[in-house]
């Protein structure tokens, strides 16, 4: 599939958010989905605010918090799910660890992906592994 082809969208709640190089994201995830040989139904990246993530996160998980990104994945094989990311708090953790927003998004984006190339976050061993891939797919940005 060429990557102009790609069926990944960028979609923005959050009124003053826009992400930059969009296409140089798209090819990015591209790149990484291909080496995990993963095929592609429809992927949606959508940017929004604490509010609405927390919303989402009562409503379909029952969870009552803060997150920076809930995962809704529909389908396996060719892949297809939507991300939501928080934008607000993309901010803050990247303000309370020091690091650049963009890095910060990027990793976000990517721990999304990841979960749906079924990389886990749940136990140490997973964290250690899921960091790991992280870090070789930011490498790859």
């Amino acid at each position: 599939m060429a990557k102009k082809d790609l069926p990944l969208h960028f979609q923005y709640q959050k009124e003053d958010f826009l992400l930059t190089e969009e296409e140089r994201h798209k090819s990015w995830i591209l790149d990484i989905l291909s080496k995990e040989s993963i095929s592609i139904e429809e992927i949606n990246i959508i940017f929004t605010t604490d509010d609405f993530l927390l919303e989402l996160n009562k409503k379909y998980l029952n969870h009552n918090y803060f997150t920076d990104i809930l995962t809704f994945p529909f389908q396996q094989d060719p892949l297809q799910t939507d991300l939501y990311i928080s934008v607000d708090r993309v901010k803050d953790n990247a303000q309370n660890l020091s690091i650049p927003f963009d890095n910060e998004l990027r990793r976000v984006m990517i721990h999304g992906i990841l979960h749906n190339l079924k990389y886990d976050d749940h136990t140490e061993d997973d964290i250690t592994e899921m960091r790991a891939k992280e870090e070789a797919c930011l490498r790859l940005y």
